[in-house]
């Protein structure tokens, strides 16, 4: 297919998103492919710019593409049969029941009237509960590259990569909506600690505007979406939930340093995990 231009939406909470979208802007751009990059937290859905291929990129919360994600998606214009690449991101990889989170995000772009030509997932070191070894969370962010490499030439090629779900992934999916309901009850219950200098950080950054300041303290609504930004951004470790503590980890996340750290690693010819099946996901991703 011949796209000379492409419009890249997407959305980041702790910033694995985000790195992912410019990697695959710097590589359309080395192809002479005019892109066009956009937030979606910090856009309307009417300000989309108009090109000859739009690519949704988006971290998966709950076994479905972000809140924030899907009412975007929700509000674009007509799309008038306009090609869609969906790209989800998660720390567990393509399985059971990751496999069905794009299927809401495409049904509301079918809806919104665009042609949804292919979908991949994207797996990045998580920021949720758990992660996977640390070698493993360096090797995910080395082979970033090649992995957009190959879906670019993807969908320069034309392939069309459509993947249907298994039933039960669906349903899982689609209970995955109550995400939402415990996304504001978890934000409602965060709070900032002694430690905090009313810098605020939190408040700027949130892409819900869930956060204000009174009284020079955080004040936090009923608006959060989980993304975990404020907590994993804050230089003085001073915002903590006052519910389900054990999802945040314990040295924090910083995509930043992680990257820092991959540049410095090898790429290896097969990746092993001590841990076994929970990061199954990850392990097929890698040695792919």
């Amino acid at each position: 297919m011949e796209y000379n231009t492409v419009t890249l939406l997407y959305f980041s909470g702790t910033g694995s998103t985000a790195h992912a979208a410019s990697c695959l802007e710097r590589q359309f751009t080395e192809r002479g492919i005019k892109i066009h990059k956009q937030n979606m937290a910090k856009i309307s859905p009417s300000g989309v710019e108009a090109s000859d291929l739009i690519i949704i990129l988006s971290p998966v919360y709950a076994y479905r593409l972000a809140e924030l994600t899907e009412s975007f998606l929700k509000k674009l214009p007509d799309g008038k049969q306009r090609p869609v690449a969906v790209l989800s991101v998660s720390g567990g990889g393509e399985v059971s029941p990751n496999t069905a989170c794009r299927v809401p995000a495409k049904r509301y772009l079918t809806r919104r009237g665009y042609d949804v030509v292919y979908e991949n997932m994207l797996v990045m070191p998580s920021n949720f509960a758990a992660q996977a070894e640390p070698h493993l969370n360096l090797a995910l962010l080395t082979v970033l590259p090649e992995k957009v490499e190959t879906i670019i030439n993807e969908l320069l090629e034309g392939e069309k990569r459509l993947t249907v779900p298994k039933t039960k992934d669906r349903l899982i999916t689609a209970f995955g909506v109550a995400e939402h309901l415990g996304g504001n009850i978890f934000g409602k219950n965060l709070y900032a600690t002694s430690d905090c200098n009313q810098c605020g950080l939190c408040v700027k950054n949130c892409p819900k505007k869930n956060i204000k300041m009174v009284n020079g303290r955080p004040q936090f609504g009923w608006r959060c979406m989980w993304c975990l930004k404020c907590v994993y951004a804050c230089n003085r470790t001073a915002i903590l939930p006052g519910i389900m503590k054990s999802i945040i980890l314990k040295d924090g996340y910083d995509i930043k340093k992680m990257s820092r750290l991959a540049a410095k690693e090898p790429k290896q010819e097969e990746y092993i995990s001590k841990s076994g099946d929970p990061w199954e996901g990850v392990m097929k991703y890698l040695n792919k």
